[in-house]
């Protein structure tokens, strides 16, 4: 884990609703997303995933963090025969605390050698990608549905609208940020 302690080790109790994981990307208010005080009163457990070349990258997180949400590294692309180790490590200073780095297969055996968790962009679902609506968002949350998955959403107004409005709702799942997927 990037923290200096990682987060505790979940074993679901035994008929507890399977859990799935809730990846924000916080696009920041410049790109249309809600501003980090509407982000923290989400009353919806979520790792947020912050881009490490964001000028307050370190501000961010701290004040998540703060708040007592867990943050991870959304890695952007490395361009071709750049140094993995080096990049994580600068990401590592930009986003201090972070659980986890949300990444490609290219960056996969960096963070192996750092001993640092990958959600994997490979094996997440991207679930606002065409920026739906608060109804389509929740229609996408409910298809998936699956515990152990994990997904993506921005914080678009809609997207935070529909994730609001599902984990308010839905009964199969339990939404929990990274950390809360069993291992």
């Amino acid at each position: 884990m990037i923290g200096s302690e990682p987060p505790p080790l979940i074993e679901p109790a035994p008929g507890a609703l399977p859990v799935m994981a809730v990846v924000l990307v916080d696009v920041g208010v410049a790109a249309g997303g809600l501003d980090r005080a509407a982000i923290k009163a989400l009353d919806v457990p979520v790792t947020i995933a912050l881009d490490p070349t964001r000028p307050d990258a370190a501000e961010a997180a701290a004040d998540y963090r703060t708040a007592g949400i867990e943050v991870a590294i959304l890695a952007p692309d490395l361009p071709e025969g750049a140094d993995a180790d080096a990049a994580l490590d600068a990401w590592r200073k930009a986003v201090p605390g972070a659980v986890a780095v949300v990444a490609g297969p290219p960056l996969a055996q960096a963070l192996a050698r750092a001993g640092i968790a990958r959600v994997g962009a490979e094996e997440t679902q991207v679930l606002d990608a065409g920026r739906d609506s608060e109804a389509g968002v929740g229609r996408a949350l409910e298809r998936v549905g699956a515990g152990g998955a994990t997904v993506l959403l921005h914080s678009w107004p809609a997207s935070v609208m529909g994730l609001r409005a599902w984990a308010e709702t839905e009964r199969g799942v339990t939404p929990a940020p990274v950390s809360g997927l069993p291992r």
